[in-house]
């Protein structure tokens, strides 16, 4: 008896497994039957167009051809989206930085930017463009504005120029750690340049940080994949924070003045080896970009904000008390005005500010004539507000009382008054280089 219950057992089981596994093949003839017939589909549709529109052979049998090779790719490099709208926004992203990274992360400045300031990172994976060619399709032109930097995924391309040793595809070595990457060299006869190539690489970077015209001409050599990135959705990215911006501004600073022959602070990327080549801005050795990232990183950037400039800090006590003595008109000696301010406002100290550390001393003398005249106006004294003016320049107390009336009808509160003197106190370290150059301009 337990024989026959142990082999009634086994065979019990083998069943199970057996129709899982029948199961399984099932799902995945149904699945493969499934694409199968919506390539049929497609190529039927297809077919119907091409024989309404009269197409001849050759060219009907390449659209068929590329239609078929770009519903088999276009999964593959973006979801449908059908399946995109079942996600949310941030698992759409993070399944778009899955698919595309491995690509992206290849130029040393989006690596950077992956490592340092992943959100952004998200971002600018999202803001690729993915691009499917035909063979022989051209992706931009000689003497036509370059609209974006381009990332060549897969396929075979032709990169073309008319004018001798411009177009000149920096060492294999240099350009792309994959082994997949090759590239060759043609000389077309009358001054014109061809490199065959094919892989990974990055074509036409200096279109993210300014406009310039293409100086060659890429067209596909077979079925090729491509992503595109323009100088806007770059920007809007990298905007997103303040860090960023100022790094990727420092390398595009350098970046640019280096193609145009003024290397900077970065003289001594030319050595003996980059010496003896020209690269044309559409190809820009990997060597280049890698070592302007990592000057960035060495810190040593004088143009970059200090994290030394914090400025004394003043008990919340001590300002109330300050703001309160100066709303009620007892505060009205100007030394002690003038003395007592910086205290206050630690960005205004004479030695140990904000403004000190900048070296903005004009600065901060300014910030200090804009806060004791609206303390002036506030508290109705028109002596100490008209004390430094020309006689004969001076403003009249008729003007004043206008401004007098101008602030009571505005109701300004001490809250209010608390806020204008701040404002005043940092308004000029806006001035400062450094943070002019941290912050994104309104284009």
């Amino acid at each position: 008896l337990p024989e026959k219950i142990y082999t009634i057992s086994m065979i019990a089981v083998s069943l199970l497994v057996v129709g899982a596994g029948i199961s399984k093949m099932t799902n995945t003839i149904a699945d493969l039957q499934r694409v199968n017939v919506e390539a049929k589909d497609t190529r039927r549709k297809l077919s119907q167009v091409l024989r309404a529109s009269g197409a001849d052979a050759d060219l009907s049998a390449r659209i068929l051809r590329f239609g078929m090779h770009l519903f088999r790719r276009k999964s593959s490099l973006s979801l449908e989206g059908s399946v995109m709208g079942l996600l949310s926004k941030a698992l759409a992203s993070e399944l778009i930085l899955n698919q595309r990274s491995r690509y992206i992360a290849e130029h040393p400045l989006l690596e950077m930017i992956r490592d340092e300031f992943s959100d952004v990172y998200l971002q600018l994976c999202g803001a690729f463009v993915a691009h499917i060619f035909a063979d022989s399709d051209v992706i931009f032109r000689e003497d036509t504005v370059a609209e974006c930097m381009h990332l060549t995924v897969r396929g075979d391309y032709v990169l073309e120029t008319s004018a001798a040793g411009i177009c000149r595809l920096p060492p294999e070595e240099s350009r792309s750690t994959g082994s997949m990457t090759k590239s060759e060299s043609f000389d077309l006869g009358n001054n014109a340049k061809c490199i065959r190539f094919s892989g990974l690489w990055w074509l036409c970077e200096i279109a993210l940080f300014t406009n310039i015209v293409h100086k060659n001409s890429l067209r596909t050599n077979s079925f090729a994949d491509a992503f595109t990135l323009t100088g806007d959705d770059f920007a809007a990215c990298v905007g997103r924070s303040p860090r960023c911006i100022t790094k990727v501004y420092h390398y595009a600073t350098e970046f640019v003045s280096r193609l145009a022959g003024m290397p900077a602070m970065f003289a001594h990327l030319q050595d003996s080896a980059e010496q003896n080549l020209h690269y044309d801005f559409e190809a820009i050795p990997r060597s280049v970009s890698r070592r302007l990232c990592d000057k960035l990183d060495e810190g040593k950037n004088n143009s970059q904000i200090s994290r030394d400039l914090d400025s004394p800090l003043t008990a919340p006590a001590d300002i109330d008390s300050f703001m309160e003595r100066v709303v009620n008109g007892e505060c009205t000696d100007v030394e002690d005005l003038l003395a007592e301010m910086p205290q206050v406002f630690g960005e205004l100290h004479p030695t140990s500010g904000i403004y000190e550390g900048l070296k903005m001393d004009a600065e901060r003398k300014r910030s200090m004539a804009a806060m004791t005249s609206i303390t002036w106006i506030i508290q109705g004294k028109y002596e100490p507000f008209t004390m430094s003016q020309v006689p004969r320049n001076r403003l009249s107390k008729v003007l004043f009382e206008e401004m007098q009336r101008l602030v009571l009808w505005a109701g300004v509160t001490k809250k209010m008054f608390r806020a204008i003197l701040v404002f005043l106190a940092i308004r000029g370290i806006g001035k400062a280089p450094p943070f002019l150059q941290a912050m994104q301009r309104d284009c």
